[in-house]
């Protein structure tokens, strides 16, 4: 997407344009009464030790305890280069058009990518190169990121819990990793970016995320089936459910979704599942 399209984006996410559920306007007019009383929210990062806190980052290592790390304020800043929007529910960031997606080995990003439900992988602590960013966007609040000792903010004119940005060194040959999540309570969407490049790199990419009320990304898998639909239902989206006999395969087992996961579609459009069923 390019710039003026990008900002097209931006305008309209705070034009209080409300379309399907959830209410945007509604989401917007919360934001603004916490803005009145200054609301100070608390979230956090999960880190095991501190080497130093500087311009609000906090930098860890192996050994020592976890700071509170003070945020920078979120600014709205798209990349310079052509872009595509990749998103969930009414979420998604402007990456640029020759990130990856999905580009894990055993969870691990190889090269700049955007993870919208990258599927099942095995652990096996892969190395993650030097200069790699990564975005990942997923429904809910995840468990992964214990969120305290943070603060709230406001992205596209909604609400959102922004967790310091954190540095953990490692012990190994293995460069430093810093980080960032972002989760938004009334959308239900989390955003968790990482680097290898620095802290300044991720967040500079906070900068990327949009909201847009009148486009619905599609969520990640989500089992039984049954679940899935209803989570495609409530955000305004049409699921139909289509079956294919497959020897070995799991009756319920997703095999596909069209449009992908990450796709921004039509308030009220179709998305497709194909599942299992042997019998």
């Amino acid at each position: 997407m390019t710039d003026p399209a990008l900002n097209d984006v931006l305008d309209r996410a705070v034009a209080g344009k409300a379309v399907g559920p959830p209410r945007i306007d509604a989401i917007r007019s919360g934001a603004a009464r916490r803005r009145r009383r200054r609301t100070t929210g608390v979230v956090g990062a999960a880190a095991v030790a501190v080497l130093a806190v500087v311009g609000g980052t906090a930098v860890f290592a192996p050994g020592d305890r976890a700071p509170v790390a003070v945020n920078p304020p979120v600014v709205s800043n798209p990349p310079v280069v052509p872009t595509r929007l990749v998103g969930v529910g009414h979420v998604a960031v402007a990456v640029p058009v020759g990130w990856a997606q999905n580009a894990t080995y055993c969870f691990t990003p190889q090269r700049d990518t955007v993870i919208v439900n990258q599927g099942p992988e095995g652990y096996c602590m892969a190395r993650r190169p030097e200069g790699v960013e990564s975005i990942e966007i997923l429904r809910g609040k995840s468990t992964r990121f214990p969120f305290r000792d943070g603060k709230i903010v406001e992205i596209g004119g909604a609400r959102a819990e922004r967790l310091p940005t954190v540095c953990v060194a490692s012990d190994s040959d293995r460069p430093t990793e810093c980080s960032a999540t972002v989760y938004f309570p009334t959308l239900d969407v989390t955003v968790h970016l990482e680097s290898t490049t620095g802290a300044a790199e991720v967040d500079r990419m906070i900068g990327w995320i949009v909201v847009v009320p009148d486009q619905v990304g599609v969520p990640e898998y989500a089992t039984p089936v049954t679940k899935y639909t209803a989570e495609l239902t409530a955000l305004g989206l049409r699921p139909v459910v289509v079956t294919k006999k497959i020897p070995r395969y799991q009756d319920g087992d997703i095999l596909d979704v069209v449009p992908a996961p990450g796709v921004l579609v039509a308030p009220g459009a179709t998305v497709t599942i194909t599942v299992v069923d042997n019998s």
